[in-house]
This record gives C-alpha cells, structure tokens and sequence, in this order.
C-alpha cells in the first residue's frame, strides 16, 4: 500500500508553481494516503484498484490538468478532486 506515495514525487519538480488549490489537494491527498497505509484493507485486487489507482490516477490529473486540451482545465482539475474525495470518504466510512 506505500505505492500510495508513489504521485507525491512530483512535489519537489513543480512546488514554484503550484497556487493554493495544488495545495489543498496535496494535503488532501497525503492525508488519504497516510490513513490508506494505516488502515486494515482486506487484500484484494478490486480494492486495490479502487483505493490505490483512481486517487493516485485523479490527483495526477489534477496536477498536469493543462496537458490535455479536450476538456477545459476546470473540468479535470474538478474530476480530480473528485477522485480522490469519493476514495477518501468511501475509506473513511468502510473501513
């Protein structure tokens, strides 16, 4: 489950730019990954795609949001943070 610290790595490439948003997603997301590590999971692949890659995937997104032209950057940054909100509340209330 440490796989969950794996995104953080970008923190100390792009911290110059981040704005308070980066911010308050960061933190969020360091306090889902702490609570993932120490919470008792049951080990099962399904789990593990859902609390370990839709967070990491959504909070990359929402760093890198101006990559992809598609969609406006509102959008994603929003999708993001609902990724990582949704694994976070469903952790809290499961386990």
């Amino acid at each position: 489950m440490e796989l969950v610290f794996l995104p953080l790595l970008i923190l100390p490439f792009r911290w110059k730019n981040y704005d308070l948003y980066d911010w308050a997603i960061t933190v969020f997301y360091v306090s889902y990954a702490c609570f993932l590590v120490t919470a008792e999971l049951p080990q099962n692949g399904r789990l593990g795609h859902f609390y370990l890659g839709i967070p990491a995937f959504s909070y990359v997104a929402f760093i890198f949001s101006d990559w992809q032209t598609h969609y406006p950057e509102k959008y994603v940054r929003v999708l993001g943070g609902l990724g990582v909100s949704i694994a976070y509340i469903s952790l809290l209330v499961f386990f």
